[in-house]
């Protein structure tokens, strides 16, 4: 096991490379990543499984958290013009929130209620 110091060290040697795709162009980004040392190991857990090294992890690890915060982002987007949607069909869209949560909070009770009597 490496010590914290030259985990920091090897640390400082991994680079990562971004691969972005421009009109048939690879355009490559060398940056230095400094990580918790308990993340790194994690890391290289993962690299050793995967018979691949940290610095092919990094690149993937990145890519799939941006695809992943995108589609939320785009989820609640959608919830959220569908909830505008339904809210202007009921005639609520000037509704204040408070108003709205009140509501909601009312109707979380009724539900409550039918299913746990008390």
């Amino acid at each position: 096991m490496l010590s914290d110091r030259e985990l920091t060290a090897r640390m400082q040697q991994v680079s990562c490379r971004e691969m972005t795709d421009m009109s048939a162009q690879t355009l490559s980004v060398t940056i230095q990543v400094e990580f918790p040392a308990e993340d790194y190991r994690q890391l290289e857990a993962q690299a050793r499984q995967e018979h691949v090294s940290v610095s092919q992890i990094i690149p993937d690890l990145v890519t799939s958290e941006l695809r992943r915060r995108k589609k939320a982002r785009r989820l609640l987007a959608e919830a959220s013009r569908s909830y505008l949607a339904r809210l202007a069909k009921e005639g609520k869209l000037d509704q204040t929130p408070e108003g709205i949560f009140a509501e909601l909070r009312a109707v979380r009770e009724v539900v409550a209620d039918e299913l746990l009597p008390r």
